[in-house]
């Protein structure tokens, strides 16, 4: 049996601790950070978004996003889903949300 195929069963015996193992796996890879530097990023947060100080709930999919900077790399903080994509919109240039403040301030 491949390891692939070990993977696959352990999946579907345990569901729950493969979507914690491969969320955990995923926030290594992508940002540098450690379960426990994630957590304490949190909590340092208070587990609210930096941005629209919405409570943050890391169990609902698709909800926290780790926001860095494209060019660094960098972690600046955790965001919701709706702050990262307002970001992720504005192609974090600065200009363009001083801009949108201007435009709403009107």
């Amino acid at each position: 049996m491949t390891h692939k195929e070990r993977q696959a069963i352990y999946r579907k015996k345990h569901p729950e601790k493969a979507k914690f193992f491969c969320k955990r796996a995923n926030i290594k890879r992508n940002y540098g950070l450690s379960w426990d530097a994630y957590l304490a990023l949190l909590e340092s947060q208070n587990y609210k978004c930096v941005i629209c100080k919405q409570e943050i709930n890391i169990d609902i999919k698709h909800s926290v996003h780790v926001d860095h900077d494209h060019n660094t790399g960098r972690v600046r903080g955790i965001l919701c889903s709706t702050c990262n994509l307002g970001l992720g919109n504005f192609k974090d240039n600065i200009e363009f949300l001083k801009s949108a403040i201007d435009y709403l301030n009107k």
